[in-house]
């Protein structure tokens, strides 16, 4: 669903059983869409697109997995700064950011113009946070169900206010605490492996469909949204290396 031009006014949005809501605080006007969500049997991804023009936009993705995965920050956040680097984005090491009241981290990066196909100077902004992320019995890690990850090329100060008030909600008839974490996570190297194989194509799935809607002649946003699976590909490729 496409909502109509707004600027510098509180947003709430529904995606699925997920209330999100911020306030970028801008005078700059965007367009905010909502893609259908995007299922398989392992996870769901629930995407909020945010567009002012071809080079200037965000991206909210909620992604709900069946069973827990690891959510451990420092492994998330290096994985993002090493496909980041790989994509030819020069990029600073993770910082730690409170985001809705969670641990986050944040990495910003200027991607090159011939790479990435966007208007030259601007940077690039990549985070995470965790909706449900708890200590497990299974070693020094973190599992959880629920990541959000924000992608934006705002200004820094557009940006900074979209973290800054961003909350993502979920309706209590909906959520389902990961109570007890123990030993048992479930997941073998090669079978969290597959998983994550297929929870990366459908985030891939969902930023190419979502990319098609804002404007066939946008490859800069186009690009801003593909940039966003890169964590979980680099996800597969340390499981394959344990």
């Amino acid at each position: 669903m496409l909502s109509p031009l707004a600027s510098s006014a509180p947003e709430t949005h529904q995606l699925g059983p997920f209330t999100v809501s911020f306030d970028m605080n801008t005078n700059l006007n965007y367009r905010t869409e909502t893609p259908n969500p995007q299922e398989d049997s392992l996870a769901t991804v629930y995407p909020l697109i945010i567009n002012t023009n071809n080079a200037t936009g965000a991206l909210i993705r909620i992604t709900e997995y069946n069973n827990p995965v690891d959510s451990t920050l420092v492994m998330r956040g290096s994985l993002a700064l090493m496909n980041m680097r790989e994509s030819g984005i020069n990029v600073t090491v993770p910082e730690s950011l409170t985001i809705d009241g969670k641990e986050g981290f944040l990495i910003s990066g200027v991607p090159p113009s011939a790479g990435v196909n966007a208007a030259p100077g601007f940077t690039l902004y990549q985070s995470q946070y965790w909706l449900d992320s708890k200590s497990c019995e299974c070693g020094p890690v973190s599992v959880g169900t629920t990541s959000v990850d924000i992608t934006s090329t705002y200004p820094q100060d557009i940006t900074t206010n979209l973290l800054n008030s961003l909350h993502v909600g979920k309706t209590e008839s909906a959520a389902t605490p990961i109570a007890n974490v123990t030993k048992n996570v479930t997941a073998t190297p090669n079978t969290a492996g597959e998983n994550v194989t297929e929870t990366a194509s459908i985030a891939s799935s969902s930023a190419e469909k979502s990319a098609e809607k804002p404007d066939a002649k946008q490859p800069g946003f186009e690009s801003i949204l593909a940039i966003t699976c890169i964590s979980a590909i680099g996800y597969i490729r340390l499981l394959r290396k344990q």
